[in-house]
C-alpha cells in the first residue's frame, strides 16, 4: 500500500513543484521585464466567462481585494493543474511523465497567451 502511494505522489509533487518554480520565474519575469502575467492572464479569462452580476457582486463584496484574490486564486489553480497534469501523464505515459508534463505546460500556456 506505500509503495502506491509513494508511486502516486511522486508525480503530483514533482508536477506542482515544477508549477510552483515556472510560476516564480513567471512573476520575476513580470517584475523585472513587464511580460504578462499568466495568473492574470488566467483572469482575464476567468472574468469574460463571468456573468456581469456575479463580477460586480464580487466587486461590491470584495471592493479593493478583489483583484489580489483573483491573483491568488489563478495562481492556486494553475500550481493545481500542474499537478492534476502531472498525474495524468503518470497516468497516461508513467516513463515520460516529465516529458508529458512539460509538453502540456507548453500547450496549456501557449493557449491562455494566444487567448488572453
Amino acid at each position: 500500500m506505500n509503495e502506491f502511494h509513494a508511486r502516486g505522489q511522486r508525480p503530483f509533487v514533482t508536477s506542482i513543484s515544477a508549477g510552483v518554480l515556472a510560476l516564480g520565474a513567471d512573476y520575476l519575469g513580470h517584475a523585472f521585464f513587464s511580460l504578462p502575467l499568466l495568473p492574470e492572464q488566467v483572469s482575464f479569462i476567468l472574468l469574460r466567462l463571468l456573468p456581469l452580476s456575479v463580477f460586480s457582486a464580487i466587486l461590491r463584496t470584495l471592493t479593493v481585494l478583489a483583484r489580489p484574490l483573483l491573483l491568488v486564486g489563478a495562481t492556486l489553480m494553475i500550481i493545481a493543474g500542474y499537478g492534476l497534469a502531472g498525474l495524468l501523464a503518470n497516468r497516461l505515459a508513467p516513463r515520460a511523465e516529465m516529458a508529458v508534463v512539460a509538453g502540456l505546460v507548453t500547450v496549456v500556456s501557449a493557449a491562455i497567451a494566444l487567448l488572453a
